[in-house]
């Protein structure tokens, strides 16, 4: 194994070591109520019940397949061992790098996939969902498979009629999975629909050239893959309309356009060499082109894809948030890759592989405890943060711990257990109801009626501030490290 490998297998196991980090992390609101609604229920149920867009049907019916495998009875027996439902992510995620740089490889070469796996695996936005209960390890899955078989369509000439139908089936699952992919899906079909007009009226060149009635199959493949889909969320939102589905749709607004700077940012995170390198690969290529007038559309693809993605969300405007984004991180390394590939074209820069390749690993580790100390700061000032780098329930995030902890003090004092959330719905509430320990939420009054009682909170620096102002004694049971603490109140 040669040094630039060894590299880039160690990023792979500092990726898969630092996700193992989280393995057993007590689950998140989204995470809980996946579980009730959608995995501790019949198949047809989960099949069947889109009330709510938290059901990533694809792999809420992975997990219920699992569920009974396993034999993983109830909800209680899932929060106390979350590594139980967290192992099933965990494999998906392994199975990505091994895709990943296998088909890269069969498509732009050993090199190219070497690189490419480097960036994927460095992608701290990629760590933070690689053991979540969602569905986006599987859509970063499904999404490296359709790319391939997009990729590959473009590269040949002849092209077997199987290759169609497997992008159909990949582009079908990932759309099935997440439906918000179906923007990845139509940005692949107008860059099909942009190669075919080159392909009908210029004289561009391809690294093989592809047919006219190739492109057409493959615009048709992830058409009929569309509208499967649609006809299938359509009969869904005929029994009940998810919530999200109300959400504001605004054509051609600012923000839409401001976002994806923001998930350009967190996809590269401390990776602040790939901008200089993106900017001077772009001046090479531009040079090639202006001499021979030619267009490789293979390395084209993956920042065609990625644009166009940007600019259909643009176009209309619907409200989305960053997690979205993961679908393309696939083709985000891959351009990576291709960019840094074409200034190894200049020999003392191919010579510096390796450091490109260790970079990655350390900006890797950085990104971790960075994110680790972020985590830190905003538990103690009771900041909530759900982006694509930080997230409050990652570090500390201890709703089992501050529900015992709170159950045992009011229980040995004999005092009411009040619950107060600074941050709505993030998961506390459900934990509580999950093992059948009675609370009561915190109002204002409480403190006018009651001489003592046991307070869990997520919210500690107003309610310290809040307790003060009403002359209250208070002691910490838990750290200010942690996201959930627990106090004993009693008035002075």
């Amino acid at each position: 194994m040669n040094s630039s490998k060894l590299i880039v297998l160690i990023t792979c196991f500092v990726f898969l070591g630092c996700a193992l980090f989280f393995i057993n992390n007590n689950f998140w609101q989204d995470e809980i109520y996946t579980l009730i609604h959608f995995v501790f229920v019949p198949f047809k149920t989960t099949l069947t019940n889109y009330h709510n867009a938290n059901n990533h049907i694809l792999f809420s019916l992975v997990l219920n397949i699992h569920k009974q495998i396993a034999g993983i009875n109830n909800l209680q027996q899932a929060l106390l061992n979350p590594v139980y439902f967290r192992i099933i992510p965990f494999i998906i995620s392994t199975f990505s790098f091994i895709i990943f740089y296998t088909i890269t490889a069969k498509i732009y070469g050993k090199q190219i996939a070497l690189i490419a796996s480097s960036v994927f695996a460095s992608t701290f936005a990629l760590l933070n969902f690689s053991v979540q209960l969602r569905g986006y390890s599987l859509s970063t899955f499904l999404a490296i498979i359709q790319t391939y078989y997009f990729l590959k369509i473009i590269k040949n000439q002849v092209v077997l009629k199987t290759d169609f139908i497997k992008l159909f089936i990949a582009t079908s699952l990932c759309i099935f999975c997440l439906p918000v992919n179906v923007y990845y899906a139509t940005a692949m079909i107008l860059l099909a629909i942009i190669i075919y007009v080159f392909v009908a009226y210029k004289k561009y060149n391809f690294s093989t050239q592809i047919s006219k009635h190739n492109i057409f199959y493959l615009i048709l493949s992830l058409l009929f893959a569309i509208v499967l889909n649609i006809l299938y969320y359509y009969w869904l939102f005929s029994f009940s309309v998810p919530t999200e589905n109300n959400l504001p749709v605004n054509p051609f607004a600012i923000k839409n356009f401001t976002q994806a700077f923001a998930a350009i940012f967190h996809l590269t995170h401390f990776n602040f060499h790939f901008y200089l390198i993106v900017v001077v690969a772009f001046y090479l290529m531009f040079k090639k082109y202006k001499i021979s007038s030619t267009l490789n559309w293979l390395n084209t693809a993956p920042i065609a894809i990625f644009i166009l993605f940007f600019l259909i969300y643009f176009i209309h405007g619907s409200v989305i948030i960053q997690r979205i984004y993961l679908v393309l991180i696939p083709v985000f390394s891959l351009f990576v890759a291709i960019c840094f590939n074409e200034l190894c074209t200049k020999e003392w820069i191919s010579k510096r592989l390796n450091l490109f390749l260790l970079l990655n690993c350390i900006t890797l580790l950085l990104s971790f405890y960075v994110a680790k100390q972020k985590s830190v700061d905003n538990n103690i000032d009771s900041i909530h943060t759900q982006d694509l780098i930080n997230h409050y329930y990652l570090f500390n995030y201890n709703p089992y711990q501050a529900s015992e902890v709170a159950q045992k003090i009011a229980i040995e004092t004999k005092t009411n257990l009040f619950l107060q959330e600074g941050f709505g719905d993030s998961g506390i509430k459900l934990y509580l109801k999950g093992f059948n320990i009675n609370f009561s939420e915190l109002q204002e009054s409480t403190l006018l009626i009651e001489n003592k009682f046991t307070l869990l909170t997520n919210n500690k620096k107003w309610i310290e501030e809040l307790l003060v102002k009403h002359h209250w004694n208070f002691q910490k049971k838990l750290s200010n490290l942690n996201y959930y603490t627990v106090y004993l109140c009693s008035k002075n």
